[in-house]
């Protein structure tokens, strides 16, 4: 069954991802082998009649998620596989707090599972510390808690938390993907800013840190905001992941001063 928006209309699969599938696909078939070189930029262009921007954009998430590596003045070549092949994620970015947790991993090859432990509406507000500046939703929000797996094994423990008053109609959707309500119709357009803050913690913790295992096991927690032009928080999380399963990165251009980098 496709997947659906907040609206309840079927979510088309961006192009780009069709052509990271592909790739994939014939990575796990064995058609294309490790140091096997892929297409390029330019060939995927001419093969499919995407843009540029769209041939680029895979052959990004291609590498960045691990499945190749890119050699200056060679090309682009299926990289060596390991059994521990971490997923590796960008902090701050768009794409990052847009994406469907479930479909990312799919993407990526993995059984995507989700336990729904929590969802309800929280009356007058949340408020985070992340960095040295606290971030709040002031109005009533939605709170959303699920542990997220991939082939059976808990990957995230997440709650997130939704303005009501930015979005309304997040109180009768039917979604446990905050992401899908977040970016779904205007919301992408409303969202100016995301900011994160990353620790290192040590599970068992008080509240589902258990569930990762009997054994302390390092975890990663992040506490994030998604904040609209106007100042306006829009979402807050506060989420773990287990630390041998991740690897984060940040990417920053060299913006002038008055652009400032998310």
């Amino acid at each position: 069954m496709p997947k659906k928006n907040a609206a309840g209309k079927p979510r088309r699969t961006p192009k780009y991802a069709e052509l990271f599938n592909g790739v994939v696909k014939k990575i796990k078939s064995g058609e294309f082998s490790a140091g096997d070189r892929i297409p390029s930029e330019n060939e995927l262009i001419a093969e499919f009649g995407v843009s540029n921007t769209t041939a680029r954009r895979a052959l990004l998430e291609l590498k960045s998620n691990g499945w190749v590596r890119k050699v200056r003045g060679s090309g682009t070549f299926v990289a060596e596989m390991t059994p521990d092949k971490r997923l590796v994620r960008q902090l701050g970015s768009f794409g990052a707090i847009c994406g469907s947790f479930s479909e990312n991993l799919a993407r990526e090859g993995y059984k995507p599972s989700a336990k729904t432990l929590e969802k309800k509406i929280v009356r007058g507000g949340v408020r985070a510390q992340i960095g040295s500046q606290a971030y709040e939703i002031k109005s009533d929000a939605l709170k959303i808690r699920c542990l997220r797996y991939a082939d059976s094994v808990l990957l995230k423990d997440e709650t997130k938390y939704l303005s009501l008053a930015l979005f309304p109609e997040a109180a009768e959707s039917d979604s446990d993907e905050i992401s899908a309500i977040l970016c779904g119709g205007d919301g992408k357009q409303k969202i100016a800013r995301v900011v994160r803050d990353i620790s290192a913690t040590l599970s068992p913790l008080a509240d589902g840190g258990e569930r990762f295992g009997a054994k302390p096991s390092a975890l990663i927690t992040l506490e994030g905001a998604a904040v609209c032009g106007d100042g306006e928080v829009a979402e807050i999380e506060f989420s773990l992941y287990r630390a041998d399963r991740y690897k984060f990165f940040v990417a920053a251009e060299n913006l002038p001063q008055d652009e400032g980098a998310i």
